[in-house]
């Protein structure tokens, strides 16, 4: 067991909250940032307080060296020898400590301190929803009880609701090896752990056109796309730099001239290089393109003439690490680049970083999970498309797919185009990697 592991959820909830609340009242005191009084922030029951990332780190690391010392564990920033078991070692230092045998701790340890004893009737080993939902809840003392319950009221309404919450409460699967062996993870390395603090972003699939007030409301849009490690030390260009999508690799081909090899110059990435990352109350600017312009521009004069919206600031993205940073975790914050194309991305499960996980900083931003499809062509139905045909006045769409193969053959006879169409080539994201 990890020295993180070792620490119960109800403290590492309460470092987040005081971490929050410390933060929430400075912010107070300042006037609201950003976004969170138009998202109503502090009423969601999916975002935290306001964290700072460097305080939560400080509050948690002396709380770690305290939990150390009283179990007379050596500090997580000195090298270990010893290679017994952290959770054998603990128990025999818990022995110690309190004058019992080790007979007694393992039964504490091995019962009382039990997952069945946190709730009032022992879990089912069968995965059922329904048996799960009649679990009590412990005191409504959180947004996520009352959240929750009205969860579960509006799954028994509906059937398609319930069968929405089974399918998106699925765990990701994560990448082979992304995390590292096994055996690493179990078993921690004597390495020196480095004081810093690790935590996972979700970067979800764009849509880009005007969203219907139903699809709005409908939380199967939200897709997620990637999943992320970084560490505090991580810094944001590094972390813009693993945003990989298929609007920078977009392009029109040109009129008659579909058959020959795209030009990279005509690429999003290269006609439109600016970027940006908004979070909390700051516009991060990407400028390491010479022909990058400040793309926020429009958006921060348009929210200073709204009065709902509270007051926002803008900084270049470079040297920004994420321990520098403000933000809550669960609120959505955005990247836009290529233009127009947005994803959402929400920061979660933050921790400090153990002896199980990678200590080079270079490692990070970490990829963990990485969706892919591939699309299918509209004529054949067997190979991957790789040409996208709009406005031809031969199909009864106005969009389809097509592979090289259907695509030479339906739209050309002997190289010579027939009738009107625009086309560009398509690159699915299962054809593009994250390196």
């Amino acid at each position: 067991m990890s020295e993180m592991q070792m620490r119960c959820t109800n403290g590492q909830n309460s470092l987040i909250a005081e971490a929050a609340s410390t933060s929430s009242r400075e912010s107070v005191e300042r006037q609201s940032q950003g976004m969170d009084r138009k998202f109503d922030s502090d009423n969601q029951p999916f975002t935290s307080g306001v964290v700072s990332l460097r305080k939560f780190l400080e509050a948690a690391w002396n709380e770690d060296s305290v939990l150390r010392e009283s179990l007379h564990l050596p500090p997580a920033d000195i090298a270990v020898k010893e290679e017994m078991d952290h959770t054998t070692q603990m128990r025999i230092n818990f022995a110690d400590a309190f004058g019992i045998t080790d007979a007694e701790a393992i039964n504490i340890f091995d019962k009382e301190l039990s997952l069945t004893n946190l709730v009032r009737r022992p879990i089912d080993a069968e995965r059922n929803l329904e048996r799960y939902q009649k679990l009590p809840l412990m005191p409504k003392r959180f947004h996520t009880h009352t959240y929750t319950e009205a969860r579960v009221k509006n799954a028994a309404e509906s059937a398609q609701k319930k069968s929405n919450y089974l399918r998106t409460m699925k765990y990701d699967k994560y990448e082979n090896g992304a995390l590292g062996p096994l055996t690493r993870i179990l078993h921690p390395s004597n390495a020196v752990t480095q004081k810093d603090i690790i935590m996972t972003v979700t970067l979800y699939c764009p849509y880009n056109k005007i969203l219907t007030n139903q699809e709005m409301k409908g939380h199967h849009m939200l897709i997620p796309q990637t999943k992320f490690l970084v560490r505090g030390e991580t810094t944001l260009m590094n972390f813009r730099k693993k945003l990989v999508c298929v609007c920078d690799v977009a392009m029109e081909l040109p009129d008659g001239k579909e058959l020959e090899p795209p030009s990279i110059a005509h690429a999003h990435l290269v006609r439109y290089p600016s970027a940006f990352i908004f979070i909390h109350d700051t516009f991060y600017i990407d400028r390491s393109n010479p022909n990058s312009t400040d793309t926020s521009a429009p958006i921060r004069e348009f929210m200073t003439r709204k009065p709902i919206f509270d007051p926002v600031q803008c900084k270049d993205m470079e040297g920004v690490k994420f321990i520098d940073i403000e933000l809550r975790l669960g609120q959505p914050y955005v990247f836009q680049h290529s233009g127009t194309c947005e994803h959402l991305f929400v920061f979660h499960d933050l921790r400090v970083l153990h002896r199980g996980d990678f200590q080079d900083v270079e490692d990070y931003p970490l990829l963990v999970v990485e969706k892919t499809s591939f699309a299918k062509c509209y004529g054949c139905k067997i190979n991957s498309a790789t040409f996208i045909v709009e406005e031809c006045d031969r199909l009864p769409m106005t969009t389809a797919l097509f592979c090289e193969s259907c695509f030479r053959e339906f739209h050309f006879v002997h190289g010579a185009k027939i009738g009107h169409f625009r086309a560009s080539p398509f690159y699915d994201m299962g054809t593009l990697r994250i390196s």
